[in-house]
């Protein structure tokens, strides 16, 4: 086996795409320091199997090492582990392989037939054709909405180029360090182009992902306005229910099925047309209308009590943005857990602050990443904006969402709390 700069080059390399990979695709268990460092010692195990000797054994050991970094560090799913460990392992053989091809070198012949020049092009343009394949295996993970990074063939082609480059200087005069240098000033700008691409394509994904947000909460609510405007009609409807009742009473004298049908259409007009007023934020009460009633097309039986609060300080849209968030996750978790039930608590504390508490029932765990809350979906880069999303609106009223989980019950806790009046209000 290949001793010489190009065999501990690879390692590195190897090693800094690893982390790439794994640290843009899924979240760390314990922190992503922690989960870097196990990495690395990972590959030196790696770097320690390959000295042995025996090409086959390094293959079987680079998947099984891999296997084992991603399922014990990070939230991955067992077989979605075992899919990349084996790709990463054949992206990682067949570019050495091409390269190897390429100069009309085989593993036979290494290292006593291979020159230190060969190595590190061997190194080098292996590591680049493996990167693309990895860039190409990150757009596997990610969801199919976000943004596409349509700039990947173009970037193909500077590996490729690079290749050709260092190939061509390998048959040249060139000492041999400033062989290395020049290898490796080219592996550091490939690595810069398709970071900087990588950055610019996550930028955009995020723009796309808070475009689609801010489109759903607006759709929401000018849904809720439409609704609002519905529910005034109810006083129209009541005010003409005497006369809906005198004609009731001639078809009851009638008979007959038209009557029954007359009553089932004023019913459930009755029922369309009303909404609880658990707040003085008209939007806020339908909104919890509406998710109460698709809770229960979902099988979750939620629970609202109230005492009336004041949540007349927020304004419309962030009202949605919160409230609808909020409920969704908590609908969502309390759909896949076994008692399916939500409890939503509205009060007032001390006349300064409206507090909102939603408690549901949720079997798993959160994640916690630094403190701060993620998702649990297995594609978390386009997910957990909504917790995003109810954060930044808070922070205009000077609050938070505050969350605990209670183990023993299994039940997840989330508590917004905003002032009655700003501070800047002055009492008269």
């Amino acid at each position: 086996m290949r001793t010489d700069i190009g065999y501990i080059l690879g390692h590195l390399i190897e090693f800094i795409f690893f982390v790439y990979f794994v640290n843009m695709s899924f979240l760390p268990k314990k922190g992503y320091l922690y989960a870097n460092i196990a990495a690395f010692a990972g590959y030196l195990i790696l770097f320690a199997v390959g000295m042995l000797g025996y090409p086959y054994i390094s293959v079987v050991s680079f998947a099984l090492i891999n296997f084992f970094l991603m399922t014990v560090f990070y939230h991955i799913e067992i077989r979605r582990a075992a899919f990349y460990s084996l790709a990463l392992d054949l992206l990682s053989v067949v570019g050495e392989y091409i390269i190897m091809y390429f100069l009309g070198v085989y593993y036979s012949e290494m290292p006593l037939y291979v020159t230190p020049k060969e190595s590190l092009i061997i190194t080098i343009g292996g590591k680049l054709i493996y990167l693309i394949g990895i860039v190409f295996l990150r757009r596997s993970v990610k969801v199919q909405t976000t943004t596409g990074n349509n700039y990947l063939p173009v970037l193909s082609a500077v590996p490729a180029i690079t290749i050709i480059i260092l190939s061509f200087m390998m048959t040249s005069n060139m000492e041999y360090y400033l062989f290395c240098i020049t290898c490796i000033l080219f592996m550091l700008i490939n690595i810069i182009v398709f970071a900087v691409n990588e950055i610019i394509n996550k930028k955009n994904s995020e723009l796309k992902i808070l475009q689609e947000e801010c489109s759903k909460n607006n759709a929401e609510l000018e849904e809720y306005k439409l609704l609002s405007e519905k529910y005034e009609n109810t006083r129209i409807m009541r005010h003409d229910l005497k006369n809906q009742l005198s004609i009731l009473k001639e078809l009851i004298d009638t008979g007959g099925s038209v009557t029954y049908k007359y009553i089932s259409q004023l019913e459930q007009s009755q029922r369309e047309l009303n909404y609880t007023q658990y707040t003085d934020n008209k939007i806020l009460n339908i909104l919890l209308s509406r998710k109460i009633k698709e809770s229960n097309d979902r099988g979750v039986k939620m629970h609202i009590q109230s005492t009336g609060p004041s949540f007349s300080r927020i304004s419309e849209t962030d009202v949605v943005a919160v409230f609808s968030n909020l409920l969704d996750n908590a609908i969502e978790a309390a759909e896949k857990s076994t008692e399916k039930v939500i409890f939503i608590d509205l009060y007032t504390v001390n006349n300064i602050y409206s507090i909102a508490k939603v408690e549901n029932s949720a079997d798993k765990e959160p994640v916690v990443l630094n403190g701060i809350l993620q998702t649990q979906k297995q594609k978390y880069d386009i997910h957990g904006w909504g917790i995003k999303s109810i954060n930044n609106a808070l922070k205009k009223y000077g609050s938070q969402l505050v969350w605990s989980y209670d183990k023993e019950n299994k039940f997840f806790r989330t508590i917004v709390s905003v002032r009655v009046r700003s501070t800047a209000d002055k009492t008269v």
